[in-house]
């Protein structure tokens, strides 16, 4: 433009100049959807423009007061005049307070001309966006999705994640673009394209990059449980602008009811959470690192919910067993937190607002619920395989001890087998050999014992050593002499052979009654 021109033809020429820059930026195509001004506008201002933190202004200012206060309530101890307290001089510890507290006010004073500066460059800010915002989307473009897929690609996307001040600034701009009205920007439409698959994002980022995408995300949806709160709130913020419109095609379309946002941002909280699942099943050493980082930041926002916090519990404590350290206590970190904010988390029919999802509308409780749906029957198969397989006691006893079973009998496992009979010539089956409790026992008592079961001895009879026989003496003297052996050896004998008989007898009576009391 001239140097003599006037202000406003300079700031147009510039203007003009500054849009044919930018078309170079991106395709000639992606112009005839969103302008150029749109780019320049998104890219050109900064979180200072657009927002203006009123609350940390007044905290701020609170805390410097509460100081200036303790200042003017200072008393000298009593005795502080005395011992150590005597090096300190009194006026001059009067004077630092009082250059303290004028310290104070003047960082008060600054704090308020600072936020009144800011304040007037956010209503210039806002007052030329509002002017602006009509031509940021191309009316041809309105019957699709491709105005938020180009502004997500080549606006939200690549400055989200650039620091945390930007990816503040990316959720604010969305929020500021749906509160001005800007026609035929979809808010309904641009949050389901974000929430849609964030395991892409998340795959793509750097570790730096995953905590700033995680910040966004919370900002996001910190916004849209806000909008959820209460019905009020959504006629008020929601309902009366073009965002929430369900086409258009028509200047009075139909808006989103308030039920319907409930379940669509039911909907957008399971797609998260499949999302965030994949992510930490992944192989990808990154991709889980990447969605540990997210979830951490998104942690006052999401689950939300107690079964989506069970399904991220699962999968979290998974992971602390992992055998890489930086995973392992990444995990353990995020599982404390969940552990201490499910006390407060609310229930389905609480966080829907008592209104019924039908089972279209819950993809995530689908999937969990048919494992459940086949329990029961799963577990009558597993009840009822015992009862097919189950053998009578009688019979498995009998099984147990083959050779108490007679061979001709049928076999108790299977009742309809036929009776063993041998075959006519055939030789007789080796008999197995006689264990020791099979021998019949001697009793002299029962004249020489019996075969019967009833007379044989218990097994600790059996094997107890059997008693040593009886000691013999031959006496010489008592026989008459020592060369005359025949007379001498007949009465000794006689005599020994006389106790043998009467000790036999006792043993053998003994037995008997020992026998006859066990049986």
């Amino acid at each position: 433009a001239h140097p003599g021109a006037p202000a406003a033809v300079v700031d147009a020429a510039g203007a003009m100049e500054a849009s044919q820059l930018i078309r170079r930026v991106l395709p000639e195509a992606s112009w005839d959807v969103i302008s150029p001004a749109l780019y320049g506008t998104f890219w050109r201002l900064s979180l200072y423009d657009i927002l203006v933190p009123v609350e940390r202004y007044a905290d701020e200012m609170r805390r410097l007061r509460r100081q200036i206060d303790e200042i003017e309530r200072y008393v000298t101890p009593i005795g502080s005049m005395m011992g150590a307290a005597m090096d300190v001089d009194p006026r001059a510890a009067a004077a630092k307070r009082k250059r303290e507290k004028e310290r104070l006010q003047t960082n008060i004073e600054r704090l308020k001309v600072e936020q009144k500066a800011q304040e007037e460059r956010h209503a210039t800010a806002m007052a030329g966006l509002k002017a602006s915002c009509a031509s940021w989307f191309a009316e041809q473009g309105n019957r699709s999705a491709e105005p938020i897929n180009l502004f997500l690609q080549h606006c939200i996307f690549p400055r989200c994640v650039f620091s945390p001040a930007d990816a503040v600034f990316c959720a604010e701009f969305v929020r500021m673009t749906h509160s001005q009205g800007t026609p035929y920007f979809s808010t309904l439409q641009y949050y389901d394209k974000l929430l849609r698959d964030t395991s892409v994002h998340i795959f793509s980022c750097t570790e730096r990059q995953a905590a700033n995408f995680g910040r966004f995300l919370n900002e996001s949806i910190k916004l849209l449980i806000h909008w959820k709160s209460s019905e009020v709130v959504y006629r008020a913020e929601c309902i009366r602008l073009p965002g929430f419109s369900v086409s258009f095609t028509k200047a009075d379309a139909k808006k989103a009811s308030y039920e319907d946002y409930i379940k669509v941002v039911f909907k957008w909280f399971c797609k998260i959470l499949k999302s965030l699942v994949n992510c930490l099943e992944s192989k990808e050493y990154m991709e889980v690192r990447n969605a540990l980082h997210v979830l951490t930041r998104i942690i006052d926002v999401f689950p939300g919910m107690r079964k989506l916090c069970e399904h991220l519990e699962r999968k979290v404590d998974a992971l602390r067993s992992e055998e890489r350290k930086d995973l392992q206590i990444q995990a353990s970190q995020y599982y404390t937190m969940l552990q201490k904010i499910k006390p407060k988390l609310l229930t389905q029919e609480q966080f829907c607002c008592g209104f019924t999802m039908k089972q279209a509308d819950r993809p995530a409780e689908a999937k969990a619920a048919k494992p459940t749906a086949n329990a029961p029957a799963a577990e009558e198969v597993v009840k009822e395989e015992p009862k097919a397989a189950q053998t009578p006691p009688r019979a498995a006893d009998e099984a147990a001890s083959p050779a108490s079973s007679k061979p001709t009998a049928p076999s108790p496992l299977n009742p309809a087998a036929p009776p063993f009979v041998p075959a006519p010539g055939a030789a007789a089956p080796a008999r197995p050999a006689k264990r020791e409790r099979d021998e019949p026992a001697a009793d002299p008592a029962t004249n020489g014992g019996g075969t019967t079961e009833s007379k044989r001895p218990r097994k600790e009879d059996a094997d107890a050593p059997p008693p040593p026989p009886a000691r013999v003496e031959r006496r010489g003297g008592e026989g008459g002499g020592g060369h005359s052996g025949g007379g001498g050896g007949r009465g000794g004998d006689g005599r020994t052979d006389s106790a043998g008989r009467d000790q036999a007898r006792d043993q053998g009576r003994d037995q008997g009654r020992d026998q006859g009391r066990d049986q």
